[in-house]
């Protein structure tokens, strides 16, 4: 199966969260040297948060399992490089037997002036970059990555070819 990536916009991410970009509305505070857009995505978390960073090497773009998060939203935030990041709704979050499926994976374009929060639940998995390497901010709830991650193979093994 091969999942064709989209152009991200608030629109077409919304079933997984929301977008964080540039607003095409007048700044809140606007100086010659600062523009500054106030409030423009907000999530919830309880209790301390962690900021962790992640690099990714272009490789095949076959994907063939995916994780999710049940108690925390994901904020991932690029540093460097454009990457494109695979997602699915969750049927069920309180189904510790859930997996992914295959033609469920929407697949999304995000330049390094872009980010995401993921709702929780949302599978996905490291963004595959667009070039030899990116890099990026992972935010929510600490020690999620100990606590509240499960990797899951697709339904029937299949597998998602993710394109440009």
């Amino acid at each position: 199966m091969i999942v064709k990536s989209k152009k991200l916009t608030a629109d077409s991410f919304s079933k997984f969260g929301k977008i964080v970009d540039i607003p095409q509305s007048p700044p809140s505070v606007e100086s010659e040297t600062v523009k500054y857009w106030s409030t423009i995505a907000t999530f919830m978390l309880d209790g301390e948060i962690e900021v962790g960073i992640c690099i990714v090497k272009k490789h095949s773009n076959i994907l063939e399992f995916m994780e999710r998060h049940v108690q925390t939203p994901e904020l991932i935030t690029p540093i460097e490089g454009d990457f494109i990041l695979p997602v699915a709704v969750s049927r069920n979050l309180v189904d510790p037997e859930e997996t992914p499926i295959a033609e469920d994976v929407e697949a999304f374009y995000i330049n390094e002036k872009q980010a995401v929060v993921m709702n929780k639940g949302v599978w996905h998995w490291a963004p595959f970059p667009v070039r030899e390497e990116a890099s990026f901010f992972v935010i929510f709830k600490k020690e999620t990555s100990k606590r509240d991650t499960v990797v899951k193979s697709f339904r029937d093994g299949k597998k998602v070819i993710v394109a440009r």
